[in-house]
C-alpha cells in the first residue's frame, strides 16, 4: 500500500490574473508598472519579495468582468470582508464567520447565502481590498 501523502492546501490559480502590484510606498517594487509574479511575488504569501507586503492582484474573467483584489488566508479574514468565488468577478460573497475550531487542523468558514465549510486556516481567497488588511 502507498503512503499517505499529507494533505496540501488548495492553491489559487492565476488564469485571471492579469497585474501586480506592491502596494508600500517605500518599496522600490512599487516605481515598476508590474511586479513580475516570478521575480518579484511570493506565491506562498502573496507578498511582494521586497517589502514582504500584500501584493494587489488584478484580474480579469473570461466575460470580461475585471476587478483588484488581495490574497489573503482564511485565517486572516473577518466579518464584512468580501471575497470572489470561482471565476464569478460579478458579485462579491460576504464573509459572515471565519475563526477557529476543535476540528483538528480545520477554520470554520462561512459566506452570506452559502452553507459554512471547514477549510485550511492557510487556504487564500480574493479579497476585496479593505483598510484592515491594508499594511
Amino acid at each position: 500500500m502507498a503512503p499517505r501523502l499529507p494533505k496540501r492546501t488548495p492553491s489559487l490559480t492565476t488564469d485571471m490574473d492579469t497585474r501586480y502590484t506592491c502596494v508600500s510606498f517605500d518599496c522600490p517594487c512599487s516605481e515598476l508598472e508590474e511586479l513580475d509574479l516570478d521575480e518579484h511575488v511570493n506565491r506562498s504569501t502573496w507578498t511582494c519579495i521586497e517589502c514582504n507586503c500584500p501584493v494587489s492582484v488584478d484580474m480579469a474573467n473570461d466575460w470580461g468582468e475585471k476587478c483588484t483584489v488581495y490574497r489573503y488566508q482564511a485565517q486572516q479574514l473577518k466579518k464584512r470582508d468580501y471575497i470572489y468565488k470561482g471565476n464569478n468577478l460579478d458579485v462579491a460573497v460576504e464573509v459572515t464567520g471565519s475563526n477557529a475550531t476543535d476540528v483538528e487542523g480545520r477554520w470554520y468558514f462561512a459566506l452570506a447565502g452559502h452553507k459554512f465549510e471547514f477549510v485550511e486556516p492557510d487556504r487564500y481567497y480574493n479579497c476585496l481590498p479593505t483598510g484592515h488588511h491594508v499594511r
